[in-house]
């Protein structure tokens, strides 16, 4: 029998190239897909339309039979397989809130991907959106559906506390962005402190804090909030009253004429002639250390206990840098030292105080 020769016919997706040996008395054709893929074929398989690809044609068929809507990779897609799942499927995580409470999924839904789909773009599907059920004990059928964002589907949950107000029903989160009040502060009112919903739902929520910056009153230029987290105002920082009560101090002092101790002889200062208004500004700003303290006020005269004479004033000094008033005794050997003491006078030594204890 003569040989025909076939090269350069096509036969479905594939092109014969040249002939390609023999596979027991039947001649092998090399063919070329469409899809680029070269195979061996037989001519006879070839002319009865038995070989037409090199397999693909056979997966596209195979994969048309099982999917009609080409859609299975969509996420509305998952959406359906997820209804199903968790209405029909006891062996789902979720099934207990789903099948296992009676809902299921209307048989024209369930049936047919398209039906559902159709559904979905008729009313208001999005990509940004979910499925959800208006009454939420109710099934998945087209008239208990919608599509809603995640803070409308967080208010129409079976878990959801519902509270009546002004015979209006409504979840506790919505009558928080109803009235402006925090959802906590709502449920703390409620649950914590016991209030009715009427108490609750209609005291104020108290006066806002302000925030403003201010400058330390004592002029040592540290910014701080006006207002203490109390709402109680604020002029110093902690600490810093003292030095401004040190101030005024001295300033009363110099207009009382005070002078140094031990004036007619060598002064305890170190020397230091100046006037009070003056010295304010170095104690204040701890600027020397050659001054120890000062007497701000003296109480009553001299007393004499324990063999010395003592005074009792309120002296000013400093403790790391800060300003410090005291109330302490001071003790002298005889009573004349004791009433040269007067506000202002200044110290160097600190064994020259005795702290009240």
């Amino acid at each position: 029998m003569k040989k025909i020769d076939i090269t350069g016919n096509r036969y479905g997706r594939l092109t014969v190239m040249r002939e390609n040996g023999k596979r027991g008395k039947s001649v092998l054709w090399l063919c070329r897909c469409d899809c680029g893929r070269e195979i061996n074929a037989i001519a006879y398989n070839l002319k009865n339309g038995h070989t037409q690809s090199c397999g693909c044609l056979q997966k596209e068929t195979r994969s048309l039979s099982h999917s009609t809507h080409k859609d299975s990779t969509s996420r509305l897609y998952r959406i359906w397989r997820h209804i199903k799942s968790r209405c029909l499927n006891p062996n789902v995580r979720h099934y207990q809130y789903y099948g296992g409470r009676g809902i299921s999924i209307c048989p024209e839904w369930e049936n047919s991907y398209e039906s559902f789909r159709d559904w979905a773009l008729s009313n208001g599907y999005d990509s940004t959106l979910s499925i959800d059920r208006v009454d939420v004990n109710g099934n998945y059928e087209p008239g208990n559906c919608r599509w809603a964002n995640a803070k409308v589907q967080a208010n129409n949950k079976t878990c959801n506390r519902l509270i009546e107000y002004n015979g209006k029903i409504r979840t506790l989160s919505e009558w928080s962005e109803i009235l402006g009040i925090a959802h906590i502060t709502l449920s703390k009112r409620i649950d914590d402190y016991g209030w009715d919903v009427k108490k609750a739902f209609e005291t104020p929520l108290r006066r806002k804090i302000p925030h403003e910056i201010i400058q330390c009153a004592c002029g040592c230029g540290t910014m701080i909030e006006r207002y203490s987290k109390n709402g109680r105002e604020r002029r110093f920082v902690i600490g810093h009253n003292n030095k401004l009560r040190m101030q005024q101090s001295l300033r009363r002092a110099d207009r009382q004429g005070a002078r140094p101790w031990n004036m007619g002889s060598e002064p305890v200062g170190g020397g230091l002639r100046i006037r009070i208004g003056e010295m304010s500004d170095l104690i204040c700003q701890i600027v020397t250390s050659k001054i120890y303290a000062y007497v701000a006020e003296v109480y009553g005269p001299p007393t004499f206990w324990d063999g010395k004479w003592c005074l009792m004033v309120y002296v000013l000094w400093r403790d790391n840098g800060c300003p410090i008033r005291e109330g302490m005794v001071l003790k002298f050997d005889t009573k004349e030292e004791a009433e040269r003491v007067k506000i202002g006078t200044i110290a160097k030594d600190k064994t020259l105080f005795e702290l009240v204890k």
